[in-house]
């Protein structure tokens, strides 16, 4: 899992090597992009990297969360909807 809030050009920078990684361990796992109600512009370029992240690692999610929550809350409401991460 994978908390962000306004945070594309952080998560661009190591997203890539982070998806590759996921994808060479062989392992069964859901990788949960969870937003914390980042604006419309931020949303809009977290779906483009969600999309570029899957042509290397199949199993990512991105959740988006319509209002910030602070504390981890969207984390917590992430491992709610998508409970096999």
């Amino acid at each position: 899992m994978t908390p962000v809030w306004n945070d594309s050009v952080r998560l661009e920078r190591f997203g890539v090597r982070l998806a590759k990684a996921l994808a060479a361990s062989g392992l069964n796992l859901t990788w949960v992009i969870a937003d914390d109600g980042s604006d419309t512009e931020e949303v809009e370029q977290l779906q483009r990297l969600k999309e570029k992240f899957s042509q290397i690692y199949l199993d990512v999610v991105l959740h988006l969360h319509p209002e910030r929550s602070f504390k981890g809350g969207a984390i917590y409401q992430s491992w709610q909807a998508v409970p096999r991460c």
